[in-house]
């Protein structure tokens, strides 16, 4: 089997340094409980440098951090946290905004072909 190579022009641990020193602002750095391996913060900064380095397969990518990192989770424990995580993610990246305008077009849909038109 071939291994993948890293297409990116900062090394692995730079890009997963700086996504820590980013995730700590909005996580938690701290483990919340003993047998947790990682803290949020750095759990946050594994999973996205995945996407920074636009990697096909998160299973295969988690196996290559396991292999530079003793005392990872497995990549089941730390993706059950991950979709755990995600709401806050979405809350940190996006913010939500209130709209003071809202238009909804109220046009009718083409559901049904004109010959059971009758019978929509």
């Amino acid at each position: 089997m071939a291994r993948y190579r890293l297409r990116h022009s900062l090394g692995r641990r730079t890009v997963i340094r700086q996504l820590h020193r980013w995730a700590k602002r909005h996580f938690s750095d701290h483990k919340r409980f003993k047998h947790q391996k990682l803290s949020d913060a750095l759990l946050v900064a594994l999973l996205l440098s995945r996407l920074v380095f636009k990697h096909p397969f998160p299973s295969i990518w988690w196996q290559m951090l396991r292999e530079d990192r003793c005392g990872l989770p497995s990549y089941t424990q730390a993706y059950t946290r991950g979709l755990r995580l995600l709401d806050r993610l979405e809350a940190v990246v996006s913010p939500a905004r209130r709209c003071t305008e809202v238009i909804i077009d109220s046009m009718p849909l083409p559901v049904c072909r004109p010959k059971r038109g009758k019978r929509c």
